[in-house]
């Protein structure tokens, strides 16, 4: 059982959705939007947000319904919480609602109430969860975080979120989170990789999370890691930039995949840079017609 586990993790390439993401850009500036297909294993770069002055590493959340992202963003002492689309930089539109200074990570959204989550510390002490609600224009504070290192945050079913927290033994490990009793539970075994670079919890297959890991010389890789946190393995090498990137997760209902890469990327941080995107169209397209 546990070999076919690992197999759905490692080699599953059922799941019509991809992955998208926030890292470094050629100067390690957290503001280039990423494409990562699990089922092509390529990964392209089709845009990057803001300019130098702009680090988004508030986390990246992807609403369905409007095929909108949001993210939150710093630049030049001013926090903000913004959303675009795959169209472009251009399409980068804040929000009105005030976000304080400080640190923020993992921002998700849940689809069955319209919440966003995320954890938030002014600096001065520990990250708190927090509720914020685009509808009313607020912004609550909930209950402490572990005081731990942390790699990513999903939405994982109504209630509960999935984060991944360094455990005592300062490995990486997931964590159910349960918004109404206010509790963070570990689960699963313990990764020996730096498991910073986001979390996202695969809603086509049901069976499996994502999440970046990487390695003392920065090069990161896609994982894939069974629901129950049991078993793990890496879907393919990612290139490198991403720490905090943020990561989510969609099917073939999201927006449709972005243009070609038009910005320079690092030379040694993406793998098949050249042929990611029309690799993941193909592919996509391939699949579409065999419906």
């Amino acid at each position: 059982m546990k070999l076919i586990l690992i197999l759905l993790v490692a080699l599953e390439c059922a799941s019509a959705g991809y992955l998208t993401s926030i890292s470094g850009d050629s100067l390690g500036i957290p503001r280039q939007f990423n494409v990562l297909d699990p089922v092509t294993t390529s990964a392209g770069s089709p845009f990057s947000l803001g300019d130098f002055t702009t680090g988004f590493t508030g986390g990246l959340a992807y609403v369905e319904s409007t095929q909108k992202y949001w993210t939150i963003y710093e630049s030049q002492g001013q926090v903000r919480l913004a959303s675009f689309d795959t169209s472009g930089p251009a399409s980068l539109v804040n929000s009105a609602l005030t976000i304080d200074a400080g640190l923020w990570r993992g921002l998700t959204y849940a689809p069955d109430t319209g919440m966003f989550y995320a954890l938030y510390s002014n600096g001065l002490g520990p990250f708190q969860f927090q509720q914020i609600d685009l509808t009313a224009g607020t912004i609550t504070p909930l209950f402490a975080a572990p005081n731990a290192g942390f790699g990513g945050m999903t939405y994982r079913s109504p209630g509960q979120l999935t984060a991944l927290f360094t455990n005592p033994s300062g490995g990486f490990q997931l964590h159910s989170i349960d918004l109404s009793a206010q509790t963070v539970t570990p689960f699963g075994t313990t990764f020996n990789v730096n498991m910073n670079g986001g979390l996202a919890w695969d809603t086509t297959t049901s069976v499996r999370y994502f999440a970046i890991g990487s390695d003392n010389m920065g090069n990161s890789t896609l994982y894939g890691i069974v629901d129950d946190g049991s078993a793990w393995g890496g879907q393919f090498g990612i290139g490198g930039g991403y720490f905090y990137s943020g990561l989510t997760y969609h099917g073939d209902s999201g927006p449709t995949d972005p243009g070609p890469d038009t910005s320079v990327p690092e030379p040694a941080s993406w793998l098949l840079i050249g042929t990611a995107l029309p690799a993941l169209a193909a592919a996509r397209r391939a699949r579409n017609a065999r419906r």
